[in-house]
C-alpha cells in the first residue's frame, strides 16, 4: 500500500519536531565544563555603617544643666520663653498618672472622633 499524503505529512512533522527538540537542547562548551574558572560562591557580608550615638537628655538632666549654668546668659532678652514654662509639666505630675494599658481600637476611635468632630 503506498503511503498516503496524510501519512507523509505526519512523518515529516515528526521529523521536524525531533529536529527542533534536538536543536533546542543547550550544550555546555568544553571550556566551561573543565572547571578552570572557579567561581567564589562564599557569601559576602556588607560592612555595617558607622554612626555616633547621641544620648537624649532627660528632663532631670536638662534641669540640672539649666540650674548649674546661668541660662540667662544664653537666652536672648528678646525671646519670650514663657510659653515653654507654661507647657512644661513637673515630674511629680507625670508620676502621679495611673499607668494603664492602651486599647488600640478605643484610642483609634477617640482620635478619629476628635478629628472629625472638633469641639470648638
Amino acid at each position: 500500500m503506498p503511503p498516503t499524503q496524510s501519512t507523509m505529512v505526519r512523518q515529516s512533522n515528526r521529523r521536524a519536531a525531533e529536529e527542533i527538540t534536538v536543536a533546542d537542547i543547550p550544550t555546555i562548551p568544553m571550556d566551561d565544563a573543565d572547571g578552570d574558572d572557579t567561581i567564589n560562591m562564599a557569601p559576602e557580608v556588607a560592612v555595617a555603617p558607622e554612626f555616633s550615638i547621641h544620648q537624649i537628655a532627660s528632663f532631670k538632666e536638662i534641669e540640672n544643666d539649666f540650674c548649674r549654668e546661668r541660662a540667662s546668659q544664653y537666652i536672648d532678652s528678646k525671646i519670650d520663653i514663657g510659653i515653654l514654662y507654661n507647657n512644661l509639666h513637673l515630674q511629680e505630675e507625670l508620676d502621679a498618672e495611673t499607668q494603664q494599658l492602651w486599647d488600640w481600637d478605643k484610642v483609634f476611635v477617640e482620635i478619629r472622633n476628635s478629628i472629625t468632630n472638633p469641639s470648638t
